[in-house]
């Protein structure tokens, strides 16, 4: 019984450092998120955060965004995707239902990308590095993805996570810009981020 009970007690502890460090990692993402909008209000459901903003995120907030959560803990705690709102080619707003299928079809993505690096790329190396996925509908049910890799990078590395990015797609999903965009320095400095482009 005493051995039972020292399993309950590690097991609860370590559940409280999990719950802490969930806690940690919302707050992380919303004051990240004020950085480029302070009135963003996130909805969690789960260990997922949804903002719609008021109006077109451009691509300099995004960036901003990106690059500010990169350096403000460890880049691979989080994952970003960006859905417009309109398909690409025809103008058309998507369904609901549309964009919740191409939320869970960009997560796998990213999961199949990190898993794939895994076995070429040490751990060490890849906590430090954030994928976004934005993510461009197409009318004909395909989706472009500009892949966005931010944190701490080396070339080599970013030369690797965009071949195995290139060769994880699914057929549903067309390649897009993919590029390397390095963190900002913690809170309390500022500087624009620079984006150096990798799309060939």
């Amino acid at each position: 019984a005493h051995r039972l009970d020292e399993v309950f007690k590690l097991t609860r502890k370590h559940q409280d450092i999990a719950s802490q460090e969930f806690i940690e990692r919302r707050e992380k993402f919303t004051e990240a998120l004020k950085v480029v909008d302070p009135e963003a209000d996130v909805i969690f459901s789960g260990d997922d955060g949804t903002y719609s903003p008021k109006e077109h995120m451009t691509k300099e907030k995004r960036d901003k965004l990106i690059s500010t959560l990169a350096g403000l803990s460890v880049p691979a705690d989080f994952r970003l995707i960006f859905i417009h709102p309109k398909n690409r080619d025809d103008g058309q707003l998507l369904a609901p239902k549309r964009k919740a299928t191409l939320v869970t079809l960009v997560e796998n993505l990213e999961k199949r990308l990190r898993r794939k690096l895994e076995g070429e790329v040490p751990y060490r190396q890849l906590k430090d590095v954030l994928f976004a996925m934005d993510v461009r509908p197409i009318s004909t049910g395909k989706s472009e993805v500009n892949l966005i890799i931010s944190g701490r990078a080396n070339e080599a590395l970013v030369n690797k996570i965009k071949e195995v990015f290139l060769n994880t797609l699914p057929p549903m999903v067309e390649p897009g810009e993919i590029r390397f965009l390095p963190e900002t320095q913690p809170l309390g400095f500022s500087w624009p981020p620079v984006a150096i482009s990798l799309a060939a």
